[in-house]
């Protein structure tokens, strides 16, 4: 799997990071987002262990996001795949009405994974 500069990365853990800078051909360093690495979290990662984690990346942050992500604080209801790409979200705000939005339209994106791992059930 070759992952390349400026491309985004979803983990097993539903981590999304963008690598920024490939060190020494070893190291991947990633922005800001933190990245979960065998129970450590970190800016970056090892290749070897990258490629043991990382489900799918792409330059487009878009391709990354499922049903059941949340995008701009709105559930993903639907992911389309067409010229255009853009997933759809509810909006509570409007009673459930759907809203397209494109690649260049996410501001921040909170996986079904990471909602997993922080909930608490009673």
């Amino acid at each position: 799997m070759e992952i390349k500069t400026g491309e985004y990365v979803r983990t097993k853990q539903g981590y999304i990071a963008k690598l920024e800078k490939i060190f020494k051909g070893e190291y991947y360093m990633f922005d800001d987002t933190i990245v979960k690495n065998e129970n450590m979290e970190t800016d970056y990662i090892l290749k070897s262990q990258l490629e043991e984690l990382a489900v799918k990346h792409s330059p487009d942050i878009i391709d990354l996001i499922k049903i059941g992500d949340y995008v701009n604080q709105s559930r993903v209801v639907d992911v389309v795949k067409a010229e255009i790409k853009a997933v759809y979200t509810e909006d509570i705000k409007q009673h459930l009405s759907l809203i397209p939005i494109e690649n260049k339209q996410i501001k921040s994106v909170v996986t079904k994974e990471m909602i997993e791992n922080i909930k608490y059930e009673v």
